[in-house]
């Protein structure tokens, strides 16, 4: 059962990356750039997520700002600047060497917080593919080391309901949920994050993304949890303008401080 707390929490990070990708789409580079669609997805990933765990992204360097309790300008400890945007202006997408590198980097920290015997968890959102050999050598490790690691990987949903997908990619437990369904999601998300924290090991979670009708007006993720939040008598109309206010204020206030 999500708390009724949470699920204004997941709503509230939806409509915020919504707003952040729609400021951002024409200010900041491919790197920076949030993707639109993946409301649920990133919310429900990254809303068990805390300060000190560690957290990667493939491509939208922006959805640590979906933390909760961040502080955005500095995301993910960095030092997120309007001068470290605008050093990668024109630069383009990240090379795939770099990416690499980076997911490899996030693994080693996953390393380093079981070895501190901390709680924390690593986390990598990955919307890139990566090389076949990379990804099995990267996910072998995390399950040889049992590391407190959750990956979470964007998938096209195949459809072939003849197809039993594997349990484990390379050792590690694979779970499949819709990626434009927040509580699915998170519940899926929650619980490897949790797994995690209690030393059981690295998770991949892979967000299938399900092709809906383009006639449908429910078929966007935040009008479809709109509509369970209404159901559920959560949301009304005066509710829905004070979260829209509310992460208007933030995204406004983040943007200045980042000079963009």
């Amino acid at each position: 059962m999500i708390s009724r707390e949470k699920m204004i929490a997941l709503y509230s990070a939806m409509v915020k990356y919504r707003l952040l990708a729609a400021e951002t789409q024409n200010r900041l580079t491919p790197p920076w750039q949030l993707t639109p669609g993946l409301e649920a997805t990133v919310a429900g990933v990254t809303a068990d997520l805390r300060r000190d765990d560690s957290f990667f992204s493939t491509e939208s360097r922006l959805a640590s700002a979906l933390i909760p309790r961040a502080n955005w300008p500095r995301a993910n400890g960095k030092g997120l600047t309007g001068a470290a945007l605008k050093a990668h202006a024109g630069k383009g997408r990240t090379s795939a060497a770099t990416l690499e590198k980076q997911f490899a980097s996030t693994v080693k920290s996953a390393e380093a917080l079981k070895t501190a015997k901390r709680d924390g968890v690593a986390l990598v959102f990955c919307e890139t593919r990566f090389r076949a050999d990379f990804w099995r050598r990267q996910l072998q490790s995390a399950s040889r080391g049992n590391l407190p690691l959750v990956l979470v990987r964007l998938a096209q949903d195949s459809r072939r309901a003849h197809v039993t997908p594997a349990a484990f990619v390379f050792g590690v437990p694979r779970i499949a949920v819709d990626a434009s369904d927040v509580r699915a999601v998170y519940r899926v998300a929650s619980e490897a994050i949790a797994r995690a924290r209690h030393r059981r090991g690295p998770t991949l979670i892979e967000c299938l993304q399900i092709a809906h009708p383009a006639d449908d007006p429910s078929a966007g993720p935040i009008p479809a949890f709109e509509a369970v939040l209404r159901q559920k008598r959560l949301l009304n109309a005066a509710l829905k303008q004070k979260v829209e206010t509310a992460v208007r204020r933030q995204v406004n206030k983040a943007l200045r401080q980042l000079g963009i």
